[in-house]
């Protein structure tokens, strides 16, 4: 794999596989940096767990948490091996370090890690573990030779990808802090090493979300208005900024694409892995923030997201007046925040543009890590109902006031590719591909499919993590599910058959096909055996 530091060019975009649909939330400049990463494909990372085991005293019980994610032992400088369980006894915290030789962001950053580990991990008792995305073990130890701390054995693939999976890691480099349970503060670590080098507030618990989000906001008019206007509402919290162009016009790449079109005609043929290639953004000022790369969503609309909202929010708050919107400005400037403000936004509240601090601690706790991004929270208690609710908005207002705001629990490629809180880059996801297939039939997938997702989402919050697989449907073409055809090879939709296909982004762009002629309960409990048995035929995605 390379990685490539690139301007931002639409001749660019005709060779990637993937879409943007979410632009990088921060920026300081119009245009950019790319980085494309040609090995992992759909994902910058993934990665490990292990078999439960219960001992008996209560401090090993909760070193007993890391035996099943690490395995019984981890690698020391030198490539010897060590106890897992004897290295992080006692420590109050173990971080994560998604990490990789080729990733020049992730040279960059480790050695701030290390200095860091140096100063604070006696003082503050932690350990660090590296999780490698390198290309092989030369490779490895060539990097994590210049590493003061431990590492997961590279040879372990699997455990690497399904720490991936578990924490959602989808940019490298990646730090994940977990308390002496295993159980995760923070996902942005890699942002607290840089902005609280001193390690004053480690292990940087977040903060509630609603001490976050604020006592004071202002109206278009300029008018401040204190917390009162959002307790005991529903509360949309929209990311977003005038020069995002997502934000204003969601069909980019679309456009784009068909602007190009006589153009890639005189392209050379790519081989797969090169067609596999996709963006990674830098998410915030600071150099070592990376994007991730979801799919584009609903790229043959043409209309901009915010006006879009805008409408929603004026047709939803007749029906619920205690709904209430706060805008969270990217924008680069009070003055481009204004005019985008009172010109183009519904008529909601707004963090104020001077207290970026605040933005930024906001962005961080929900995990923002492309704009537009529209979140939906709880105003009496803070949770989080729905983290990636702009597809819910897609579906418009009578989707809310029939089903809510949750996430679908059975996602549908024409809204995007969501399900569950999460997307198909983070988890394994099964994709009933049923095009052809008259309504009534399509119906009786979905019936077939819905019941499964839901036991799913259930086993996975009894867990606190999110659902093992994820579950959509393709009734109609779409970007998504064009996207997902080209990238298997799927051809044209049948009209006597389903096809079922596994993709396993976290497992560097895998997936898995069965075509049935009746979509049944038994058929796809098997298939996903199957696949947990490392039965199936692996196919790689873009190849």
């Amino acid at each position: 794999c390379v990685c490539v530091c690139v301007s931002f060019s639409s001749a660019l975009c005709a060779l990637c596989v993937l879409c943007v649909y979410s632009w990088p939330a921060t920026t300081t400049t119009n245009t950019p940096a790319v980085l494309f990463d040609l090995s992992v494909l759909l994902s910058c990372v993934r990665v490990a767990t292990g078999n439960q085991q219960q001992l008996s005293s209560p401090s090993n019980n909760k070193m007993a948490a890391f035996v099943p994610l690490f395995g019984s032992k981890l690698t020391d400088k030198g490539g010897s091996e060590v106890d897992t369980e004897k290295t992080l006894q006692g420590k109050d915290a173990v971080l994560l370090y998604f990490s990789a030789h080729w990733c020049p962001p992730c040279r960059r950053f480790t050695p701030e890690l290390a200095t860091f580990y140096e100063t604070h991990a006696k003082s503050k008792n932690f350990e660090l573990i590296f999780v490698s995305s390198d290309r092989d073990e030369g490779q490895f130890q060539e990097y994590f030779g210049e590493m003061p701390w431990k590492a997961l054995p590279f040879a372990d693939r699997k455990a690497k990808n399904k720490l991936s999976s578990k924490y959602g890691v989808q940019g490298i480099p990646t730090l994940v802090v977990l308390n002496s349970e295993g159980k995760v503060i923070t996902k942005n670590g890699r942002e607290k090493v840089s902005t609280d080098s001193d390690a004053a507030e480690f292990p940087w618990t977040p903060e509630p979300l609603l001490s976050v989000l604020g006592k004071s906001f202002v109206r278009k008019s300029g008018e401040e208005v204190d917390a009162s206007a959002i307790a005991g509402k529903t509360v949309g919290i929209y990311f977003s900024a005038s020069w995002c162009p997502p934000c204003k016009m969601v069909t980019w790449w679309e456009t784009t694409r068909h602007s190009l079109a006589p153009a890639k005609k005189r392209l050379p043929r790519v081989t797969g892995w090169i067609r596999a290639m996709f963006f990674c953004f830098f998410l915030r000022p600071f150099p070592s923030q990376t994007q991730k790369n979801p799919f584009l969503t609903n790229p043959t609309n043409h209309k901009q997201f915010t006006p879009k909202l805008a409408k929603f929010y004026e047709e939803y708050k007749a029906h619920n007046p205690d709904f209430e919107i706060v805008f969270a400005s990217s924008d680069k400037d009070e003055a481009s925040f204004k005019e985008y403000f009172t010109s183009e936004h519904g008529d909601w509240l707004a963090l104020p543009f001077s207290d970026r601090d605040r933005k930024e601690k906001l962005s961080g706790l929900l995990e923002v890590e492309g704009i537009p991004t529209f979140v939906v929270v709880d105003g009496n208690s803070g949770a989080v109902i729905n983290a990636g609710a702009r597809g819910v908005v897609e579906g418009g207002v009578k989707r809310v006031l029939d089903k809510g705001w949750e996430p679908p629990v059975l996602g549908d490629f024409a809204a995007g590719p969501e399900a569950a809180g999460t997307d198909i880059n983070s988890k394994p996801s099964l994709v009933a591909f049923v095009e052809g297939l008259d309504d009534g039939e399509q119906d009786d997938v979905a019936a077939v499919l819905e019941p499964l997702a839901q036991q799913y989402v259930a086993d996975g919050k009894a867990s606190e993590e999110l659902p093992e697989y994820l579950f959509f449907i393709s009734r109609a073409p779409s970007g998504v599910a064009d996207r997902v055809r080209e990238l298997t090879s799927l051809g044209t939709p049948s009209a006597d058959a389903a096809e079922l296909v596994l993709l396993d982004i976290p497992d560097q762009g895998a997936y898995y096909r069965k075509t049935v002629e009746e979509v049944t309960t038994e058929a796809v409990t098997q298939f996903l055996a199957d696949h947990k048995e490392g039965k199936l035929e692996r196919l790689q995605l873009g190849s």
